[in-house]
This record gives C-alpha cells, sequence and structure tokens, in this order.
C-alpha cells in the first residue's frame, strides 16, 4: 500500500507541499488536519474511543471523527469520508471554524495542525469499524467539559483544546455578541413540544449528579428565607427525592419541622447548567438508610461515620423542577442559526423546562 501523503500547510493554511505522515508527524510539521462534531437532536455529541491500535493517542475519547484530507481532496469531502470510514454514517457537514495548535503526544510525535472544525447532526446509532474505534456514546456537553476537567487524561490532546478555546464561540450576525454557534433540533423546534417527561426528568438527573453542593433554602421562623450550602451525596440517583445528611438537632430541621416547604438549586456554571426543584423535607432516622447512603468523604462533616451522635437524613420529596441548560450555546453557527434566520425568529440560546413531579 502506498504511503499516506499528508498536505504541508503555513499559518495561514497556505498549501506549501505535501509529506509522509509518519515522517510530518515526528518532524512536527504544520499540516492541514480535519475535525467532525456530530449532534443528535438532544444536542449531544457522538463521540468515539480511539482503537488500541491507533498509531497514536490510542485509547482516548475524542470527537466523532477526525483525519486529514489527501493531496488534492477537499476538506469536506475528506471530513465525510472519514466519518463513514470511522463510524459507518455519513450526514451532513457544515464547517464551524478552524484553529491551530501543536501538541507532542506518545511515540515521539507530535500533531501541529491546521484543524477545519466541521460539524453536523444525526439520529441513530453509528456502526463503527473495530480497527478505528474501540467503544462509542452520546454525551451533553456539560458533562463532557466535567471530564475534561476531572480527567482530562481519558481525552484526546485537540478535543480538549477545541472544546476549552475561544475559537468555539464567534460574533452574531451584525456583531451583537456572542451567538449559539450550534443549535440542536430540540431547541430549533422547542423542547418542550418535542421531549417526553422521561426525557426531562433524565436530563434533571444529568444536572443533579453532576453538582455535589446546592443551595438548600428553608423558611425561617419569621417567614424569611434561609439559605446554606449542602452536598446533595450526588453518587445517589435521583428518583425524585433528594437526600441530605444533617445533624437532628440543627436550627434547619427546626425550620423544616415549622415549615416543610424547601427549594434545593443547583449551579454547574463551567457546564452552563442549572436547576431549581422545589418540595417537602422531613427528618429521617432510619439506620438502614444512613448506612446504604453513606460515603467515607463525609467523614469531615461527621468524625465518627454513621456512629456519630445525631446524625439524620434530611429527605427532600420533590414536587417540581425547572431547568436551563446552555451547555450547547458554543458549537457552530452551522447547524440550526441558518434555519432561524431564514424564519426570522430568534436563536434559541438554551433549553428551559419545567417537570412536575406530584
Amino acid at each position: 500500500m502506498a504511503a499516506e501523503e499528508l498536505i504541508l500547510v503555513d499559518a495561514s493554511d497556505r498549501e506549501l507541499g505535501v509529506g509522509e505522515k509518519m515522517q510530518v508527524h515526528r518532524a512536527g510539521a504544520l499540516h492541514r488536519a480535519f475535525s467532525v462534531f456530530v449532534f443528535d437532536g438532544r444536542g449531544r455529541l457522538l463521540m468515539q474511543k480511539r482503537a488500541p491500535a491507533k498509531y497514536h493517542s490510542a485509547g482516548l475519547w475524542s470527537n466523532t471523527a477526525c483525519g486529514h484530507p489527501r493531496p488534492g481532496e477537499a476538506t469536506k469531502a475528506a471530513a465525510r469520508r472519514r466519518l463513514r470510514e470511522e463510524m459507518g454514517f455519513d450526514c451532513e457537514l457544515r464547517e464551524a471554524f478552524q484553529f491551530l495548535y501543536r501538541a507532542e503526544l506518545d511515540g515521539a510525535l507530535v500533531e501541529h495542525e491546521y484543524d477545519h472544525v466541521f460539524v453536523g447532526t444525526y439520529e441513530g446509532d453509528p456502526a463503527p469499524d473495530p480497527s478505528e474505534v474501540e467503544e462509542w456514546r452520546w454525551v451533553s456537553m456539560g458533562e463532557l467539559r466535567r471530564g475534561l476537567r476531572e480527567e482530562p487524561h481519558l481525552y484526546s490532546r485537540w478535543l480538549k483544546l477545541a472544546v476549552e478555546g475561544e475559537h468555539w464561540r464567534g460574533p452574531a450576525a451584525g456583531g451583537a455578541g456572542d451567538a449559539p454557534l450550534y443549535k440542536s433540533k430540540g431547541r430549533a423546534e422547542g423542547m418542550s413540544k418535542a421531549a417526553t417527561r422521561d426525557d426531562k426528568l433524565e436530563k434533571l438527573r444529568e444536572i443533579v449528579k453532576a453538582v455535589d453542593i446546592c443551595m438548600l433554602t428553608t423558611v425561617d421562623e419569621r417567614g424569611g428565607l434561609h439559605s446554606r450550602p449542602m452536598s446533595n451525596n450526588r453518587d445517589v440517583e435521583f428518583d425524585g427525592d433528594l437526600w441530605f445528611f444533617t445533624y437532628g438537632s440543627s436550627h434547619k430541621v427546626d425550620e423544616v419541622n415549622r415549615v416543610s416547604k424547601v427549594n434545593a438549586s443547583f449551579a454547574d456554571v463551567d457546564g452552563q447548567v442549572y436547576a431549581s426543584l422545589s418540595g417537602d423535607a422531613e427528618l429521617v432516622r432510619d439506620r438502614a438508610k444512613i448506612e446504604e447512603l453513606w460515603k467515607p468523604q463525609l467523614k469531615a462533616w461527621f468524625p465518627d461515620g454513621v456512629d456519630t451522635p445525631d446524625i439524620a437524613l434530611l429527605k427532600v420529596t420533590v414536587e417540581r423542577a425547572e431547568y436551563w441548560d446552555g451547555s450547547q450555546s458554543w458549537v457552530a453557527h452551522a447547524v440550526g442559526l441558518v434555519s432561524s434566520l431564514i424564519k426570522g425568529e430568534p436563536a434559541q440560546l438554551g433549553e428551559n423546562e419545567k417537570l412536575d413531579l406530584k
């Protein structure tokens, strides 16, 4: 098989010649490349885990597809070719932006790329080539940003550089500030029409699980509102109830005993997702439940563990919830913005949904 050649470019993406693929990566020569980001109707990104046999960054999670155009091949055509080769499907792509980066990789290789970023939408499961892709999954952008922040070693270098770079935002038409670079089908059509109750509840679970510390608001003895930070024990799957460890003789328990109505507010500023949950609170001293929900990190507040005197649980039975998700506002003018301009409608900056859990 003939050696694969890459297109060498300057810092303005002007072609300078060609070079053999492995020699280019050993020398760290600047070359043309592309990255593909495909989203579903819920605004989730299709990610792939690179196969173990890949020549670099094997076993790392990355965007939907990536690669290099061949000499004489249009970059967009190359992006669609690699999408078919790696993930087993094709969809319309639009170029969102370009960025230049240099990253030292394993095996004494260097990625030095002028990267063209393409975005598209797709509904359904991919059929990846196992020699290219070990695993795949759909993830929300909030979940991806948390992963990049907390476990960056699990992700490709170019994915981290792309998602965290300022190039993911662009001026709105007419120069009116930041505009959404991508708008998923759910946002374009109105999430309240498209999403089922289960969809909304699943989104709420994602937000609650993502945020460890929330603000719990009770009603004090004078009828005013009293808020304090509380760990919501996020390893516990949210099923309509929130559980907080507390001391049974605490002031907040006194307030709940007088007025059971409370609110818990969650904010993931980095992920741009927020939620407000309201319902009724009650004190629970069930030893079995305390042991079930106990986590070792709670010893910072309860030094004797589950045997700490006066340890108890505050259970909040959620009646109503509302959430806001602006995590998709960064991706590309390319997909939904054109439609909104044609229709003369304002672009949606995020998703806002209400849920009745009674």
